[in-house]
């Protein structure tokens, strides 16, 4: 059958994409979006992107803090790693709602998208019509 691009759902399998049996990574869903003109949730992806992009920073960050904190208390510095220690458990904590509402926003804009090409879907139906004049019938598809 001819469907335009509209037409066809995206599908996630983990964090990658099927689109008309092609694969796409997370980097190349917003440009995708895009070019299915779908442009809202283009948006919405690259800024669960960043969310997410700025999860795995914190994160990075918490955990090189917390193992400075270590190094530190073992290496007599017990009031500098104690510190290091809570700033990078903070940061670490901090990183959970970005990842959270980071993947959210880009399964939500997926998703979205599905809804929005399912809503512009043509149905295909037979239709008949009886009038004085008389019979007609189509076939829309």
């Amino acid at each position: 059958s001819n469907y335009s691009l509209e037409d066809k759902e995206i599908f996630r399998v983990g964090e990658k994409y099927l689109y008309l049996g092609e694969t796409y990574k997370s980097k190349q869903m917003p440009e995708l979006l895009s070019q299915l003109n779908y442009k809202a949730g283009s948006l919405q992806f690259n800024q669960g992107k960043k969310m997410t992009n700025y999860g795995w920073l914190s994160l990075g960050i918490g955990l090189a803090l917390d193992a400075t904190g270590v190094v530190l208390i073992y290496g007599l510095e017990e009031d500098f790693g104690i510190a290091f220690l809570l700033t990078g458990g903070l940061l670490e904590s901090a990183s959970i709602p970005l990842f959270i509402v980071g993947y959210f926003r880009m399964h939500n804009a997926v998703d979205e998208y599905n809804q929005y090409a399912r809503s512009n879907q043509s149905k295909t139906y037979w239709s008949i019509n009886v009038s004085p004049r008389g019979l007609g019938v189509a076939y829309n598809f």
